[in-house]
């Protein structure tokens, strides 16, 4: 399959950035995870964790996109699973806002909730629908 490399204009950037939000920074995510910020770095290339740049270049982190730490724990950790679902969109799309989007948006293959919302209740399924996924809707943005 052919990977589509798109750039997203900057206003659709900054407006979704306000409809995906809350963001934490790289070092607000490094102490979060209690790792130093180039292992949070490593984890963005690796795609445990998604990352996103704004306008200015900035990295962030959307928190919708981690998951609680263990009760005996504070702030975040890594979302199990969230590199197969990464991995696959990365496939069609390697434009990281258009991820954020889908991962969090509605979807009625899930009973109207996000994907990120049934990947952290540890259904899998919607991998199979990453994977059926028709990125034919991202013309309509550009």
């Amino acid at each position: 399959m052919m990977t589509t490399t798109l750039r997203t204009p900057i206003h659709l950037r900054q407006k979704w950035q306000i409809e995906l939000g809350p963001y934490l920074l790289l070092d607000e995510l490094a102490r979060q995870l209690h790792v130093p910020a180039s292992r949070v770095r490593e984890l963005a290339v690796q795609k445990e964790i998604l990352e996103v740049h704004d306008a200015r270049g900035t990295i962030l982190y959307p928190v919708f996109a981690l998951a609680d730490a263990s009760a005996d724990s504070t702030g975040y950790r890594v979302l199990p699973k969230l590199r197969c679902l990464l991995e696959v969109l990365a496939r069609s799309c390697e434009e990281e806002w258009l991820w954020a989007l889908w991962v969090s948006g509605w979807n009625p293959r899930h009973h109207g909730s996000a994907p990120i919302d049934a990947l952290l209740q540890g259904d899998e399924s919607v991998l199979a629908a990453a994977r059926n996924e028709d990125w034919s809707w991202t013309a309509h943005y550009f």
